[in-house]
């Protein structure tokens, strides 16, 4: 006895099986994707593409999405200088910062509570331009305005810049209005300092993030009273702190947490810690 079959399913075996008359290869051809080559979108939108990612993925937007290919690497690099002048400074605190002071200054006393001084520098232009190897840094007076008069950090800052003053009584600098005795401290320190300076770790802040990192290849512009680093190697050495903050939660170290979830090929950063003056 045959198999009774219920109409609607008769119906959708009419609708999936093919004509005794097609062709079977034409009936069961298989969909072909076509993968649109990267540059089919204009550089300009692929800008704000990259741009629009949160600050956790910038991480992941500089390891993976940078090396996709040589045109997403441009285009990604340019982003990250935008950012890097826009909102990059570097601090140079804490008991290193009070040694530079007391060599050119040895009258200088700090006290134990006293806020740790500081010679804070941002980002201004890149060099050469044309290629943007190394970011150029200048000092920042300004950055003490951000605190209000009658801060503790304030007082202190003003104190550190009447102390390390050696201008004449009648041309006496003034906060608004500072000379460089202060900045060529900073400039003038001895080999040792400049050996802690490559090998200790600065505050660095990026897109408003604070990491305490090495700063790589910095050089010491004496003349021009600037100091230019690497800055794809301070991107590739302030977001692989990012990235061991995120992956590391629930493995040993940052090289099986990346193997283990397959998410990453990446290179520790080798960083050549060396100090040039010119």
């Amino acid at each position: 006895m045959a198999p009774r079959h219920s109409q609607s399913s008769m119906r959708r075996a009419a609708v999936v099986a093919p004509r005794a008359s097609e062709n079977s290869a034409t009936a069961y051809r298989p969909t072909v994707t076509r993968r649109m080559p990267l540059e089919t979108l204009p550089a300009e939108l692929w800008d704000i593409i990259i741009s629009s990612y949160p600050a956790e993925d910038r991480c992941w937007v500089w390891f993976v999405l940078r090396r996709v290919s040589p045109f997403l690497r441009e285009i990604t690099e340019d982003v990250f200088a935008k950012r890097m002048i826009r909102d990059s400074s570097i601090r140079f605190g804490g008991q290193y910062a009070k040694d530079v002071i007391s060599e050119a200054r040895p009258n200088v006393q700090f006290s134990c509570n006293m806020p740790s001084p500081g010679f804070v520098f941002k980002a201004v232009h890149f060099f050469p331009a044309h290629t943007k190897d190394k970011v150029v840094f200048e000092h920042n007076h300004n950055w003490i305005c951000r605190y209000t008069a009658g801060s503790t950090i304030r007082k202190h800052h003003r104190w550190i810049l009447e102390e390390t003053c050696i201008c004449p009584a009648s041309k006496r600098p003034s906060e608004d209005a500072p000379c460089n005795c202060y900045r060529s401290i900073f400039f003038g320190q001895g080999p040792d300092l400049r050996l802690r300076l490559a090998q200790k770790t600065h505050l660095v802040q990026l897109n408003d993030q604070l990491k305490s990192i090495q700063l790589p290849s910095i050089t010491l512009d004496r003349h021009l009273s600037t100091i230019s680093i690497d800055w794809r190697l301070l991107c590739q050495s302030f977001y692989y702190q990012e990235l061991k903050s995120l992956r590391i939660e629930n493995h040993q170290g940052i090289c099986s947490a990346c193997k283990k979830t397959n998410w990453i090929h990446w290179d520790v950063p080798h960083n050549k810690l060396k100090v040039y003056h010119c």
